[in-house]
């Protein structure tokens, strides 16, 4: 569910008092943004080892195309 901001007022007459409700709905915002950011963090570092096999596997097989080129053909 997305969080929902308030539009805050000062004084009493802004019909936005500070209660344990309102803190908590607070406070479940910013957890769930906390669990948003730690489950992108954890896809990002595997995307990352992703990328660095890739990387490595494409370096291997440009090693071999160039030790194939070399050879005589047969």
């Amino acid at each position: 569910m997305a969080f929902v901001p308030k539009t805050w007022a000062d004084g009493s007459a802004g019909g936005t008092p500070i209660t344990a409700a309102e803190l908590n709905r607070i406070e479940a915002g910013v957890a769930g943004v906390d669990a948003d950011q730690e489950a992108l963090a954890g896809l990002v570092s595997t995307q990352a080892a992703t990328i660095s096999n890739l990387t490595d596997t494409v370096t291997a097989l440009a090693a071999r195309v160039t030790a194939l080129e070399g050879e005589p053909a047969g």
